[in-house]
């Protein structure tokens, strides 16, 4: 009985000394080697989007100068940066700018328009040319793609001295034609003493639409824009999509 007892109590002893063994040879972890040195990864070459470069219009009757700089999308949406200088003596307190989109064949696209607020104490003297500049981002809605070529035009600015104000066909034609490099004319600019001439007031987004449908015979696309416009921010969006689709209009 006592041999018994004796050979059980080795036998649990050993058991226990072989599980010891076993989760010490299960628990043993290789270290990482230090900065992934030694581990094979894939990897493929990032494309970054390439640069878009936006051109800049503004017809020789009008009192300012336009610039712009490449777009910017690191905060999660497309920023277009602007610079409006002073040409003439006075202040502007409003441009109207409009962003046209021109296919690869020299066809219209759409386009997309901003009412602009201008702060006279916002303007700074430009460090090189010392002409006061006003300097403010553009949010783009429409994709900006270097499939397309883009280009920024005023349409009109207006402030105390008065309005100065461009046809939007005209404007459209000679824009289209710059960028495909085409001969163009300069567009006639039309100035008023009243500073409110050619605001469209409450007709801001009915005025957009006609233009939409009405510069869709300049189009890369069908008859009928893809519409959007916002009467009390004073934008307005078009995109030219199949003939068989009628236009999306939302306010």
């Amino acid at each position: 009985m006592k041999r018994l007892s004796l050979l059980f109590g080795c036998l649990v002893i050993f058991s226990l000394c072989v599980f010891a063994v076993s989760r010490a040879v299960k628990g043993r972890v290789s270290p990482r080697p230090a900065n992934n040195a030694g581990v094979r990864l894939s990897s493929s070459a990032v494309q970054l989007p390439a640069v878009v470069t936006i051109g800049a219009y503004a017809a020789a009757g009008l009192p300012i100068i336009l610039t712009t700089s490449p777009i910017r999308s690191d905060r999660g949406f497309t920023e277009l940066p602007c610079r409006i200088g002073l040409t003439s003596v006075g202040e502007v307190r409003r441009a109207n700018l409009v962003l046209f989109e021109v296919g690869p064949n020299g066809k219209l696209r759409g386009a997309e328009s901003w009412t602009q607020a201008l702060d006279p104490a916002s303007a700074k003297p430009d460090d090189k040319t010392g002409v006061r500049t006003y300097a403010f981002d553009l949010r783009v809605r429409r994709g900006v793609t270097d499939k397309s070529a883009f280009a920024l035009a005023v349409e009109s600015v207006s402030g105390p001295s008065g309005s100065w104000e461009t046809d939007f066909t005209a404007l459209m034609q000679t824009v289209v034609a710059r960028l495909g490099a085409r001969p163009d004319e300069q567009v006639p600019v039309r100035q008023s003493a009243d500073q409110q001439a050619g605001d469209p007031g409450s007709n801001y987004c009915a005025r957009a639409f006609a233009l939409a449908t009405y510069l869709s015979r300049f189009s890369d696309g069908g008859e009928f824009p893809a519409f959007t416009c916002d009467q009390q921010a004073r934008t307005f969006s078009f995109t030219y999509v199949s003939r068989n689709k009628p236009p999306a209009q939302t306010q």
